[in-house]
């Protein structure tokens, strides 16, 4: 056990001066790092937690401003083909004692209308049988409405849920008139101002985007940090939760770039790509990966430095220890040598009797 723990490289041992080299990135260069440079995710590693939630909420808001606008403009391309249609194709209808009645002998069902994704059911007449069939097929489409005499049914992709308002309910809700025609009803829609309905939408859509996607986004990165977490422990590097978790936030950039990209286009043209949610993963954990080993390279690379250089100052401490006592060596000889050739002259000069002069 202790032979494992000593195997394990620690992160602590990173460079502490790295991360004040870029100290105060900005929310760009923070995308910049997150999409190309593996080896500088040490900096997100060492940072506070508040920094990354920070940055995901940034990006997170950028992301949901870019797709509500596009969500808003399907929107708003699905509502004038609804009128068009509307205006064109539906029959008479009278609503009155909040019943409505369609000059219809089978009920409508609108599945195929260019630029309206989903169904569109109207049946005042069909009995409680028909319309569960109905309900039911309603529910195999992403978005759909089904309208009855007593009723409106709306099936949302957004919130995957299925709606029931009674006209009764509208009427009171909305100060809807208790009687008008078809034709009352296209007077209305030409007096409406759209741009206003559009915005609502546009500010109703992104608060619930917003909340939706940044909520499955952290705990997609909590996740993304515990497969994290088991990488470093195989590959042996000493994480804590945080730093893999900040590392985790920034290793999604550029799968949420991509999910923004697709979404623009799957709203603006139809286009599918099918199991993007794994391509999604794939991608993020493969960032986080080469992240972790790319710090374990940096770490291995330091420590080899450092060990040379204790090597290199250990040799330099030997050398200036032996060159001082060489040194030492050298002026006790020259000590002992001056005391050899004082000693002589030392003695009292004596004249040829012995006696002192």
């Amino acid at each position: 056990m202790n032979q494992e723990k000593n195997n394990q490289i620690d992160i602590s041992g990173i460079d502490p001066n790295i991360p004040n080299k870029d100290k105060k990135l900005s929310f760009w260069k923070r995308i910049w790092i997150s999409i190309k440079d593996f080896d500088k995710y040490q900096i997100f590693a060492l940072e506070g937690l508040g920094k990354s939630i920070k940055y995901l909420l940034q990006l997170m808001l950028i992301f949901t401003i870019l797709i509500t606008a596009g969500f808003t403009y399907q929107f708003s391309i699905m509502l004038q083909n609804g009128i068009q249609y509307f205006q064109n194709e539906i029959p008479d209808l009278h609503f009155e004692n909040n019943l409505l009645t369609i000059d219809q002998q089978e009920p409508i069902i609108l599945n195929e209308l260019q630029d309206i994704s989903g169904v569109v059911i109207i049946d005042t007449i069909s009995d409680t049988e028909e319309i569960d069939k109905e309900i039911e097929t309603l529910k195999t489409y992403d978005n759909g409405i089904l309208i009855l005499k007593d009723k409106i049914m709306i099936k949302n992709a957004m919130t995957n849920l299925l709606g029931t308002y009674q006209y009764t309910d509208l009427v009171q809700q909305y100060s809807i008139s208790e009687s008008f025609t078809k034709q009352d009803v296209l007077n209305y829609l030409t007096s409406i101002n759209y741009m206003n309905i559009y915005a609502v939408f546009f500010a109703v859509t992104w608060v619930y985007m917003f909340i939706l996607y940044f909520t499955s986004t952290f705990v997609d990165s909590i996740m993304l940090a515990a497969l994290g977490y088991i990488t470093s422990y195989i590959s042996r590097v000493r994480f804590k939760f945080k730093p893999i978790l900040n590392m985790a936030i920034h290793a999604l950039t550029l799968p949420i770039l991509l999910n923004m990209l697709y979404i623009i286009v799957n709203i603006t043209t139809g286009f599918e790509i099918r199991y993007f949610q794994v391509m999604y993963t794939t991608i993020s954990y493969i960032y986080m990966v080469t992240a972790i080993l790319m710090i374990k390279s940096d770490i291995i690379k330091q420590q080899m430095e450092l060990n040379a250089l204790k090597a290199e100052q250990q040799r330099i401490r030997e050398e200036l220890k032996a060159e001082e006592e060489r040194k030492r060596l050298e002026q006790e000889e020259q000590e002992r040598r001056k005391r050899r050739e004082e000693k002589p002259n030392d003695k009292p000069n004596l004249n040829p009797s012995g006696n002192e002069t």
